[in-house]
């Protein structure tokens, strides 16, 4: 597998250092957003960053906060993260003239972070960016669990898969198969969402013409 492309070197150049002082060891940057709004709508300074491990963000930084070169001084800039795992939920929504970006865990805003509508599309890539980390960070570690574990689950719930019967040891063909073909082992629920499974009918036998006769 390739490794995924640093986007520190597309950060503008006044915040790449700083950032660059926030990343641990082998940590990559794959996404970022500059909102330009603070909490009081006042016009300020502000980044959120994707890594392949967190999302990361920096209090606006006011501009007499800032070292020669344009950038927030260490000491103006408080950072802020979340691991992928306890995020459920990045989003976007505009509203009155103004954008915001929502960090969700389940049943809990973490943080969120206000923006000039002329900045939506970049907030919307960030929000894709994210969706994509994010869905592959939990597919790879439920692919280690599976590993560990050695059982057949499926790739999206994580729900064991029935493989072959407990009693006879028969393949299972189709996860929705109720029972067992072989012995009538009961394999599975025989409703699903309330409504009943049914088997498909098998084919019919073919009758064998005596021509003899």
């Amino acid at each position: 597998m390739a490794a995924p492309f640093d986007c520190a070197i597309q950060l503008p150049p006044n915040w790449q250092r700083e950032v660059r002082r926030q990343l641990e060891p082998g940590e990559v940057v794959l996404a970022w957003f500059e909102p330009d709004l603070d909490a009081q709508l006042r016009y300020a300074k502000g980044l959120v960053v994707v890594t392949d491990r967190r999302v990361l963000t920096t209090t606006a930084a006011s501009s007499e906060s800032t070292d020669d070169h344009g950038a927030p001084s260490a000491e103006a800039t408080r950072w802020r993260s979340w691991p992928l795992d306890s995020i459920t939920e990045l989003g976007a929504v505009g509203q009155a003239g103004v954008g915001t970006l929502e960090l969700l865990t389940t049943g809990q805003r973490l943080a969120h972070w206000h923006y000039t509508l002329g900045r939506s599309s970049n907030a919307d890539r960030l929000v894709q960016h994210f969706t994509t980390v994010r869905r592959g960070a939990l597919s790879r570690r439920l692919e280690g669990a599976l590993a560990e574990s050695g059982k057949n689950c499926c790739p999206d719930c994580g729900a064991e898969l029935v493989v072959a019967c407990p009693a006879c040891g028969e393949t299972i063909e189709s996860v929705m198969q109720v029972d067992c073909r072989a012995c009538g082992t009961p394999l599975r629920p025989a409703e699903l969402f309330g409504t009943v499974i049914r088997r498909k009918a098998e084919p019919a036998s073919t009758p064998i013409v005596d021509d003899d006769a």
